[in-house]
């Protein structure tokens, strides 16, 4: 809980960092002058936070010295009048200026010449319009900077072939991302003919369930990747992974329907991630499920012998191959893949294959004289019938 403690406190110092090296611009400034000059007859100034005009009505001034703006930005006053009698150094003239702020940080000033009776509430409102302008625009960057890093995230993430854990974490932190937290892969299909995936991932990430701790990305042309952050004990995550994960799934299925979702395994590091989705795209390139939602740890058997090579396969059932004719296989594959889907509920398949449940148990008995053997009493037996399945279908592929 400490540690926690300090790592939360660590990214606020770097989240009040990152504001303190927040900087009014020349370029920035100048524009804005340009387009408030054409909306009022005052010269207007834009000094930075070390008090030098930085973006003038009257291009003279740039470069200059202003020391009342630097009086305002050293001790924060909110707002100093300049009147004919002031004696400031550095050609200060009469008006109104006014101390611009990001995030309660000064960053610079605003001034308005003319008497300052009469200019005092138009340099309030230009004052707002600056800030406003400001923040938009240092919002726009930011967020800018952020998809930037996000990309750089991803590209490390997913795509080297030997990511640096240490540029990983530090991309995480940038992104505000707890490193250790426990996420799980969501490889989500959906029909582009369908939706514009700009517009599902908006909704994916702008969904209630969708925490600070989420990362999610565009992954190509039909899919969206979502790394869903779990519960934060680990212990409890083992237990609350599939309920919260299928609550959050529900969510997204009424504001943004998708095709399929493919569940990966959870991970812990970084550099395991890929791990995890290569889990998911593998359960997409392998299992033909009626199911929307599929969760790889329910087909652990199938991924297990999908890395065993076909010629070590061959070796253990190639007696079968010979006993049983193509024909003979294909109908296995029907009874025993609906089976398998259904957790060998005969009744359930016989609504599935659209058969009469005596029928489905007809086809099965003649499969247990067969081979001697009956999946629904010996759970070995079981694993055997699943294993040659698996084998024939993998010849099909």
């Amino acid at each position: 809980m400490a540690a926690r403690r300090r790592q939360s406190g660590d990214r606020r110092q770097r989240q009040v960092e990152r504001v303190k090296k927040v900087r009014l611009e020349p370029k920035l400034a100048e524009r804005f002058v340009n387009q408030l000059v054409t909306y009022t007859k005052y010269n207007i100034n834009i000094m930075n936070d070390k008090g030098v005009i930085i973006a003038s009505r009257n291009k003279e001034r740039v470069g200059t010295f202003h020391e009342m703006a630097y009086e305002i930005i050293s001790s924060r006053r909110e707002v100093a009048i300049a009147d004919e009698e002031d004696s400031y150094g550095g050609g200060v003239q009469p008006g109104v200026n006014l101390l611009l702020q990001y995030n309660n940080d000064p960053i610079g000033v605003i001034g308005v010449t003319g008497k300052p009776e009469e200019v005092y509430e138009i340099a309030l409102i230009i004052k707002m319009a600056v800030e406003t302008m400001i923040h938009y625009e240092f919002q726009r960057e930011e967020a800018m900077r952020k998809k930037s890093t996000q990309e750089m995230f991803l590209f490390s993430l997913l795509k080297e072939e030997n990511p640096s854990h240490k540029k990983l974490k530090e991309y995480a932190e940038k992104l505000n991302y707890e490193e250790g937290r426990i996420r799980v892969p969501l490889l989500f299909l959906y029909d582009s003919s369908k939706y514009n995936l700009e517009k599902a991932l908006h909704a994916v990430t702008h969904n209630d369930g969708f925490t600070p701790q989420d990362m999610a990305w565009l992954y190509d042309e039909t899919h969206i990747l979502v790394f869903k952050a779990i519960n934060e004990d680990p212990q409890k995550a083992l237990a609350a992974f599939r309920p919260e994960i299928a609550g959050w799934l529900e969510q997204i299925q009424k504001v943004q329907p998708y095709e399929k979702v493919f569940i990966g395994t959870m991970q812990k590091k970084l550099h395991h991630y890929r791990q995890g989705l290569d889990c998911s795209r593998w359960l997409e390139d392998h299992i033909v499920s009626g199911c929307r939602e599929i969760y790889f740890y329910d087909y652990l058997e199938d991924f297990i012998c999908s890395r065993l090579p076909l010629a070590d396969l061959y070796a253990i059932f190639n007696v079968y191959d010979s006993a049983v004719d193509q024909e003979g296989q294909d109908a296995y594959l029907e009874l025993i893949g609906s089976l398998r889907e259904n957790n060998y509920n005969m009744s359930a398949s016989s609504k599935e294959l659209f058969l009469h449940k005596n029928t489905v148990a007809f086809r099965l008995n003649k499969l247990r004289d067969l081979f001697g053997m009956n999946p629904f009493k010996n759970y070995n037996e079981r694993i055997f019938f699943d294993c040659l399945y698996i084998y024939w279908k993998s010849k099909k592929s």
